[in-house]
């Protein structure tokens, strides 16, 4: 049977599409051409407060799209850094995690925060971070310089190091060296003044002198001598801080400034002790510690009125005075980043030799028999 189907030989012949060329007088996309309130924001200085008038304006036009009518002009400086971190909260779809990055990611937010409010104490905070937003020599100081505004008791300094962990931050400013340890910034910043005096007017004299006290104070400063305490390590996935000297741990946990609250880095916190031998005759303690750093209280409600027998009126007074206080630390917690510190410390009591041994067994022995001083 004969084929039915009609064949027909290919063509030869072939289509060329020329495709068009784009030269700089024909461009393939057209570029944005500034227009009058843009060449107005340029002409604006990106400093103070029109600098975050202008990060904040331009934030937001990125954050809704472009659907503001301008903010395409080019700025940069802290301020304007500040206002576009600001711009964050015109974000619909992220707002709480906008939120956290806001005040917890390293932003100048968060070193308004970290820099104005000083981490001790359960008390209202707003006076101390509007003392910052209203004066701004001071806002400057903590936003721009990140120098923190505040002089932390000396036993508490170590809280530094945990409430900028918090805010995602890193050490402060060089410059609060000087509020930490006043003296040892002093006689640097004099051995600086000398050795220039020395170079610059009697060459031939030796500065050795000078310049061990400026090299120790670049070695070991009194912020570093605070980051230095701390190490990190990493139990089932999760990220602990702890002492890396048993010595810091046992000096904060032994001060004698827990009166009033001026305890150091840990509030409540939980401990185990194990103690091998006595400190009396030699002996080693190990003590197992953990703390949440977080905002909560030291004793929480619930446990305070299952002791409680005092006047419940006056308790309903109270805790309705620090409910203000409450709100505050229970927004800061959900904000701000966790913070755990976990590690064992260890100490260890000589064992005393004979002759001290014998000095405290008669010491012992002459104030057990009862004699008293006439």
């Amino acid at each position: 049977m004969k084929n039915q189907f009609n064949t027909a030989t290919p063509s030869s012949t072939k289509v060329v599409q020329n495709l068009p060329t784009y030269t700089d007088d024909n461009p393939s996309i057209r570029q944005y051409k500034p227009n009058l309130i843009d060449r107005v924001g340029n002409l604006l200085p990106d400093t103070g407060p029109i600098g975050v008038l202008k990060g904040l304006y331009k934030g937001t036009d990125d954050n809704l799209l472009g659907l503001l009518p301008s903010g395409n002009y080019e700025s940069y400086s802290p301020e304007s850094d500040l206002g576009q971190t600001l711009s964050y909260i015109a974000d619909p779809v992220g707002a709480f995690k906008t939120g956290k990055y806001i005040v917890s990611g390293g932003t100048p937010v968060s070193r308004l925060i970290a820099n104005s409010i000083e981490p001790v104490t359960y008390s209202n905070k707003w006076g101390e971070l509007k003392r910052v937003l209203t004066n701004p020599k001071v806002f400057k100081e903590a936003v721009i310089d990140d120098i923190p505004q505040y002089k932390l008791f000396d036993n508490a300094e170590d809280r530094l190091f945990a409430w900028r962990k918090k805010l995602g931050l890193g050490k402060p400013n060089d410059k609060y060296n000087q509020a930490l340890d006043m003296g040892q910034y002093n006689a640097m910043e004099s051995a600086k003044k000398q050795i220039k005096y020395l170079s610059e007017n009697h060459p031939h004299l030796d500065r050795s002198a000078y310049q061990k006290i400026v090299d120790d104070y670049n070695q070991n400063n009194p912020i570093d001598r605070i980051w230095n305490k701390f190490g990190s390590h990493t139990e089932d996935g999760k990220k602990y801080y702890h002492y890396k000297n048993p010595d810091d741990y046992f000096s904060i946990r032994d001060s004698k400034k827990w009166a009033n609250q001026k305890h150091g880095l840990f509030g409540g916190w939980s401990s185990k002790t194990k103690m091998k031998g006595s400190e009396e005759l030699g002996g080693v303690l190990r003590e197992d510690y953990y703390d949440n750093w977080d905002f909560a209280r030291n004793t929480s409600l619930k446990q305070g009125l299952s002791n409680f027998r005092g006047d419940w009126k006056g308790l309903a007074k109270r805790e309705l005075e620090k409910l203000p206080v409450s709100l505050q630390r229970g927004l800061a917690e959900l904000l701000l980043n966790p913070l755990e510190f976990k590690g064992t410390a260890k100490k260890i009591y000589r064992k005393p030799n004979p002759s001290q041994a014998e000095a405290m067994q008669t010491v012992k022995d002459y104030f057990g028999t009862g004699v008293k001083y006439p």
